[in-house]
């Protein structure tokens, strides 16, 4: 049972290698326009189902501010931020949307061998966001638990052979990155600043092979929980401000 478990996760990497280094395409080509002020929405979905449609690739963001509302990943397609580039989410809570109402700026369910990467930032623009969910509940347009409405950075559902590497993620208004029931999921060198919101770095549930290396958690609450029947999680070398292990908060 053990070698089969290892078979399938040296698989799993050794699919998610071939898609990082499949082919570039530079946002630039789809209309992305990296002036923060327009909203890149609609065009940043149609270069991700268009890469998709042609069996995979990079989606490459290179220096500038891209806003942008949700957007759905697809298999075999990898989302690069280079040095420089920082993803914005727009401060409006009718432009996010997700799976089986869990929000998130990027999002998917049911999908394989996909990653997002680089050494660039994802901005949650936390604060903006939770006051645009309060304007709306105040005019009676919006009802419920705010934190039903505000979006994680990263929701992935039911996916399968993930990496993330490399990347700032900061200002998440909930929850920074949720795993829910996937396999063979890599995280590697991130940087998660959720000190000004007070939100979790990282949640997981019902996961398996899932490794967590070198990655550094600023929050001002546990930055890892972990719920549901997981399974063979690993965290190496990953720190809090003060220099201590996190651990996860079951």
């Amino acid at each position: 049972m053990y070698k089969n478990k290892f078979l399938i996760s040296v698989i799993g990497l050794f699919i998610i290698v071939s898609v990082l280094s499949a082919k570039d395409y530079q946002a630039s080509m789809f209309g992305i326009k990296s002036d923060g002020m327009t909203l890149n929405t609609r065009s940043i979905q149609q270069a991700i189902d268009f890469i998709s449609e042609q069996g995979g690739g990079r989606l490459v963001f290179y220096v500038g501010r891209y806003l942008t509302g949700s957007v759905e990943l697809k298999s075999n397609v990898v989302i690069r931020i280079e040095e420089g580039a920082v993803l914005v989410a727009v401060p409006s809570v009718y432009d996010f949307k997700g799976v089986e109402g869990h929000t998130a700026l990027i999002y998917a369910e049911k999908q394989q061998n996909t990653g997002i990467g680089g050494k660039g930032v994802i901005e949650g623009n936390g604060d903006a966001v939770k006051a645009s969910v309060d304007e709306q509940m105040q005019k009676g347009y919006l009802k419920g638990d705010v934190s039903a409405y505000v979006p994680s950075l990263i929701y992935l559902k039911d996916c399968e052979n993930v990496q993330m590497e490399q990347l700032i993620l900061q200002h998440a208004g909930n929850t920074s990155i949720v795993y829910e029931n996937c396999r063979n999921v890599s995280l590697s060198d991130l940087i998660v600043n959720n000190q000004t919101t007070g939100k979790k770095a990282v949640s997981v549930s019902g996961c398996e092979n899932l490794k967590m290396t070198n990655c550094y958690f600023d929050t001002t609450v546990t930055p890892l929980e972990s719920t549901g029947d997981s399974q063979n999680l690993t965290f190496i070398k990953c720190i809090t401000p003060d220099g201590n292990p996190v651990s996860c908060d079951k």
